[in-house]
């Protein structure tokens, strides 16, 4: 399979503030990609970029601090073959 442009993974609108821990398995054979992070103001964060030299060996954890409002996760791929992404997440409020 093909992928090229850009897809919305995960989206969650939350009433404060909060933590999650991201393990993201990710490879792929052809292309490059990545998995960004989105506020609830609009402003992007990279999350982790892949190639097929920089594929991850296994999980790789992340932290996010998402915001009040509404937060998104989504693929950015370019000319990408043989996608394989899994995606684990705990929720931790903050104090």
């Amino acid at each position: 399979s093909k992928f090229n442009g850009r897809e919305t993974l995960w989206k969650k609108t939350v009433r404060q503030n909060k933590d999650i821990e991201i393990e993201v398995d990710f490879s792929l054979s052809k292309g490059q990609a990545k998995i960004v992070y989105i506020d609830s103001k609009d402003n992007v964060t990279t999350v982790i970029e892949c190639q097929p030299e920089t594929s991850t060996d296994g999980f790789v954890t992340k932290t996010l601090s998402l915001k009040r409002g509404k937060n998104r996760l989504k693929i950015v791929g370019y000319d990408c073959e043989d996608i394989d992404l899994k995606m684990i997440y705990t929720e931790t409020y903050n104090q």
